[in-house]
Formats: C-alpha cells, sequence, structure tokens
C-alpha cells in the first residue's frame, strides 16, 4: 500500500507545502520491496504529483503531464486540470484495449452500432466500462501566486478535487486513494517553499523558490 501525505503550511504570510511518499512495490500481493525509483514527479518548478497505485501508469500520466508543461509555470489548478485530463485519457484507453478490443471493437463501432448488437451485450459491455478503474491516484501539491494547493485526481478522472481548507482537517477524496491530506499551522523559519521526502532515510529534500 502506497502512502503520500501533503501539508499546508502557514509560515507569517509565506505558504509552505511538505510532501512524503514511500517506496514501496507489492508484487502478486505478496512481495513487497523498496523500489529505486521515487513515486513523485515534479510537474513543474513548485509543483510535485505523487503516484499511488499503479506506479507504471500514474508516472507516465505526470510526465507527460510535466513535459506538456515543461516551458511553462502555470498556476496548480491549471496543472491539476491536465492531469485529470490525461488520468481520463488514459482509462479511455485502457477501456478500449481491455474491454472492446477483444470482442473486436473500439469505441466509434461499440457505440455506432448499438442498434445491431444484443442489447443484453450491450448493457454488460457498458457496465463494465462504468466500473473500469484505472488503478491510479494521483496527489499534487504546489505553490503559485495564489498560494499554495493541494488537488487529488482518482479515477475516472475529471473533476480534480482541492483540498485547501485551514481551518478544519480536510476530507479523504472519494474511492480507495490512500492519502493523508492535512492543514499545519507552523511558526518559525521554514527552510524552503516546497519540501519533499521520498520514502528513504534522511527526512525531507528542501526545494527552494526559483
Amino acid at each position: 500500500m502506497t502512502v503520500c501525505i501533503a501539508a499546508l503550511c502557514q509560515n507569517e504570510d509565506q505558504a509552505h507545502i511538505v510532501v512524503v511518499a514511500d517506496r514501496m512495490v507489492t508484487l502478486g500481493g505478496f512481495i513487497e520491496f523498496e523500489h529505486a525509483v521515487p513515486k513523485m514527479k515534479e510537474a513543474s518548478s513548485l509543483a510535485i504529483a505523487m503516484v499511488s497505485g499503479d506506479a507504471l501508469v500514474g508516472t507516465r500520466i505526470a510526465e507527460e503531464v510535466a513535459t506538456a508543461l515543461a516551458e511553462s509555470n502555470p498556476p496548480i489548478a491549471q496543472i491539476a486540470a491536465a492531469l485529470a485530463a490525461c488520468y481520463e485519457n488514459a482509462r479511455q484507453k485502457s477501456v478500449e484495449q481491455r474491454i472492446l478490443r477483444p470482442r473486436c471493437l473500439d469505441m466509434n463501432s461499440f457505440y455506432g452500432s448499438h442498434q445491431a448488437l444484443n442489447p443484453n451485450i450491450v448493457m454488460m459491455l457498458d457496465n463494465q466500462m462504468a466500473e473500469f478503474n484505472l488503478g491510479v491516484e494521483l496527489l499534487l501539491a504546489g505553490l503559485d501566486s495564489s498560494g499554495a494547493h493541494i488537488y487529488s485526481i482518482v479515477n475516472p478522472g475529471p473533476p480534480e478535487s482541492l483540498h485547501d481548507g485551514r481551518d478544519r482537517p480536510m476530507e479523504p477524496p472519494p474511492g480507495k486513494a490512500r492519502f493523508l491530506v492535512t492543514p499545519l499551522c507552523v511558526r518559525g523559519t521554514a527552510p524552503a517553499a516546497l519540501s519533499h521526502g521520498d520514502g528513504r532515510t534522511g527526512g525531507t529534500k528542501p526545494r527552494r523558490e526559483r
């Protein structure tokens, strides 16, 4: 089980975020080990995307968005929307590959041939498609001109969920996402605007504002 944690912090008038994710990988439901590849991906110079569930699919989604936004430093809301859209696209491709293609169908042929298909088969396939879970959850944390923000993206993708409440513990995202999202109020001098720990001994790695 992956654990991703994001915390909003306030040092006087300056916003901060601390994020942590483990490196544990499970194979076959009973083999566990710590992988060398972190479950974090820089979405921008001041944003981190963390992956829970299928690490390969989640990392690919995060990398695709990071590459598309590499030449800019957009607001965190824009990054979250891009992650959700990419998630939705990945899910749709998986639905087509796993459910429709084994039956010699794709999205266009399935929705264009309802009249010619057996109604029971149409209902069965439609239920399978609606219930399909990509098995990935994303937690995005970052800073922009409006402050610090935390978003979660879970199956089936959009809409992305914002978790910026400061006066009470924030509710976890729906589904089976393994996220801890919590507001913190800290006093004193914080070492960096965005700090992240990757699950290895040594704690957090400070990342300074650019």
